[in-house]
């Protein structure tokens, strides 16, 4: 397991979301973390109980494409893509957003 796993499994147990389901949904977030994503960020979503993450984060062309070519295609639980690009009129940066789970309308 890595830090990266490790940092966000100390917060799902501190809030009493850990279970095995998370740690799936975890372990493909670090997948996704490690394809060159910065300022990632994971938010737990689900009520009553959390079933899906949100991991956000922002990169360039390159690592975007390397992310949606590489990782997303073999990410297990995948629920959605979001891509929104910054810069009028060249986009040189991007948001992702990437939803894994039991996503209940994909793409919100």
């Amino acid at each position: 397991m890595s830090d990266f796993e490790h940092a966000v499994m100390a917060q799902l147990k501190s809030s009493g979301q850990e279970t095995a389901r998370m740690r799936e949904l975890v372990a493909a977030a670090a997948k996704i973390n490690t394809a060159g994503l910065k300022g990632t960020r994971i938010l737990t979503k689900g009520i009553p109980v959390p079933d899906w993450l949100r991991v956000s984060g922002i990169g360039d062309k390159a690592a975007i494409t390397k992310l949606i070519d590489e990782v997303v295609g073999k990410t297990p639980h995948l629920g959605g893509v979001i891509v929104f690009p910054y810069g009028i009129p060249f986009p040189d940066i991007y948001h992702v957003d990437i939803d894994l789970g039991n996503v209940p309308h994909p793409g919100f």
